[in-house]
């Protein structure tokens, strides 16, 4: 899968219709994390130029050139338009879906599938609170590519169900995954969801689920699964999506960087997560 996405990206930046985001990398030290930010000057100004023009949907209306598989009846594989790290591909449903709405057997299924394929950080945005731009159901997934997460040195230890590490201050629950269970992935991956759910306060009873949740944050690996509860979008100037939480921020220009090294990173993180419990 990981060799068709690749030759999917070459074919989608021949053809104009991938446009890779070039950005420098600055590491930050804070609270035991070196978080990688990731800059780019007037990249808010280019991507509303880019934005132009495009349908109202572009994840039903997609590019044919961004098409790289079906994953199960209800879900497609697509190639990120606008991509700040290579092979960044999204998990899409076929039809318009909620991207609010809890997630579904159906969504682990193609989650796992992918995962099962390419060993990499899957992460999910539920809601604009979250950082979504797009209100119709898609993960994200980037490969690995032997690269480590930043903040995976702190989920080490603390990777049982409802786990939470105590140095990170805001609410958060970690657990571990079995990725060798083969057809049981999904059926395991969507309970251990909804008990993330249910530990962080986002449900009140796994059996009954709302239509939509209050906005969260998920990540997922091949070994672990978390959620963050979101209280906003963004802090001061800087927009804060799941892989925040991953310890790898996106800024637009010097003076949010200057902005993310005066406050640190965590700080940036509790503003925009739900106070610890």
């Amino acid at each position: 899968m990981l060799d068709r996405i690749r030759a999917r990206s070459a074919q989608a930046i021949a053809t104009g219709a991938l446009e890779p985001i070039a950005t420098t990398s600055v590491a930050i030290d804070d609270g035991g994390i070196r978080f990688r930010v990731h800059c780019m000057s007037n990249l808010k100004r280019k991507l509303a130029s880019k934005q132009t023009g495009r349908p109202a949907n572009p994840l039903l209306n997609y590019d044919s050139d961004l098409f790289v598989e079906s994953l199960t009846d209800t879900h497609l594989c697509l190639l990120n338009k606008f991509p700040v790290y290579e092979n960044h591909v999204l998990i899409v449903t076929a039809q318009f879906e909620e991207q609010q709405a809890p997630l579904s057997i159906r969504d682990f299924e193609a989650l796992c599938i992918c995962l099962r394929n390419v060993d990499g950080l899957a992460f999910y945005n539920a809601g604009p609170a979250a950082g979504a731009s797009q209100t119709h159901r898609h993960l994200q997934l980037v490969p690995l590519s032997g690269q480590q997460i930043p903040m995976e040195a702190a989920f080490t230890r603390a990777v049982e169900s409802g786990a939470r590490h105590a140095a990170l201050p805001f609410r958060h629950r970690l657990a571990r995954l079995n990725f060798e269970q083969g057809a049981a992935e999904a059926h395991q991956a969507l309970s251990v969801y909804l008990d993330l759910l249910s530990e962080t306060g986002l449900i009140a009873d796994p059996a009954e689920l709302p239509e939509r949740t209050p906005p969260y944050n998920l990540l997922c690996t091949r070994r672990w699964m978390m959620v963050c509860p979101r209280s906003r979008e963004v802090s001061g100037s800087i927009s804060i999506n799941a892989l925040g939480f991953a310890g790898t921020l996106l800024v637009s220009d010097p003076a949010e960087l200057a902005e993310v090294k005066a406050r640190g990173p965590m700080a940036l993180l509790k503003e925009v997560a739900v106070e610890s419990s």
